[in-house]
């Protein structure tokens, strides 16, 4: 079951690390933050805020495809070390 560590309406802004901190889990593999921002132009006009974000899942998608081709191209294995004393690589052939 997740625990929501970091809920909040601020006027300040939020910090990655911050984020990063609050999702951080020992028992978690990895972490996937997604940074939305505003872009200062589109269309040849200057922009001030939006209400939507249509593009969120195309940039969690980028993400995933981006870590599968990493995975699948470079040998990226891992030696996970055991309270018992053993150990194993993972990933290796």
């Amino acid at each position: 079951m997740s625990v929501v560590r970091l809920i909040a309406v601020r006027e300040s802004e939020l910090s990655v690390d911050e984020v990063r901190a609050a999702v951080a889990d020992p028992a978690a593999g990895g972490i996937a933050l997604f940074a939305g921002t505003v872009r200062d132009t589109d269309h040849d006009q200057g922009v001030t805020g939006l209400s939507s974000c249509p593009h969120r899942t195309e940039a969690f998608d980028a993400c995933r495809d981006l870590i599968d081709i990493l995975k699948a191209s470079v040998p990226i294995w891992k030696h996970q070390r055991f309270d018992d004393g053993t150990a194993e690589w993972v990933g290796s052939p």
